[in-house]
């Protein structure tokens, strides 16, 4: 990890200095941090250095502006690279978001190649398309692993944190539909979990309804498609989020007028 940092830091000054082979530097230094988080199995930093070696790759091929902004935001990839060598798990998610916002913004010349189709607003660069594909299909193959069917056991916390991911990551590239229906889904998720309630059935076709509805507004994101907004089954979540405990509306409905005394 000192070794990373201290070609990082090589690199970036070499870069500032108007040197072009600084930017190789900084990417065999963080090519080498990310080999070392994804080592490290699920929740580790390796995507964090996935995104930035995309970002370094956008900046080497003139896909993103060399301006006073990424000097900031490469100030901050340096920071985080200190905090892990100080012992710190915590990945800075407030940075992450900054890399994938900038890397997923095509610059103004890029080459026809690179170029990919709209998200949203946001015209976005084959790279980040392949990041947000990557990401989105692991944190769908949480949900659906945590979720199966039959399960006797309430909601996992891995299983909301999955759907909030899904969510910010779509939020971060324009694709809102995905993020309303993820973030959710986190909702309904997270009020169970919190209750240590496992869902009756039909709460449980919900949820599953919602995981089937996010793999294939996830496959039309692949196509270059903007999903359409799952406004109902979003509606249905909301009332799973917002529902009583079981057994809570028990004598709690409305009096019935014939039995007013």
């Amino acid at each position: 990890m000192r070794k990373s940092r201290h070609e990082f830091q090589k690199g970036l000054l070499r870069w500032l200095d108007d040197d072009p082979a600084g930017i190789a530097g900084m990417k065999v230094a963080v090519a080498a941090l990310e080999s070392i988080g994804s080592s490290q199995g699920p929740g580790n930093s390796g995507a964090l250095w996935r995104s930035t070696l995309a970002l370094l790759e956008e900046l080497a091929t003139g896909g993103v502006a060399a301006d006073s902004q990424l000097v900031r935001l490469c100030a901050r990839i340096d920071a985080q690279i200190r905090n892990l060598q100080a012992g710190s798990a915590l990945i800075a998610e407030a940075l992450m978001r900054d890399i994938h916002h900038r890397i997923g913004v095509v610059g103004p010349r890029p080459a026809p190649a690179e170029r990919a189709g709209p998200a949203g607003g946001i015209i976005l660069t084959r790279t980040i398309y392949d990041l947000y594909f990557a990401e989105a299909r692991g944190h769908l193959d949480t949900l659906e692993r945590e979720l199966q069917s039959g399960a006797n056991t309430p909601p996992t916390a891995a299983a909301t944190i999955a759907a909030d991911s899904l969510g910010a990551i779509s939020d971060t590239i324009g694709q809102w539909p995905v993020r309303d229906l993820a973030l959710a889904l986190g909702r309904a998720l997270a009020r169970t979990a919190g209750l240590a309630e496992r869902p009756g059935s039909a709460g449980q076709a919900i949820l599953g309804q919602a995981v089937a509805a996010l793999r294939r507004m996830s496959e039309a994101v692949a196509l270059q498609r903007l999903p359409e907004a799952e406004t109902p089954l979003i509606a249905a979540l909301d009332g799973l989020a917002q529902a009583p405990p079981a057994g809570a509306e028990s004598g709690a409905g409305p009096l019935d007028p014939s039995q007013a005394g």
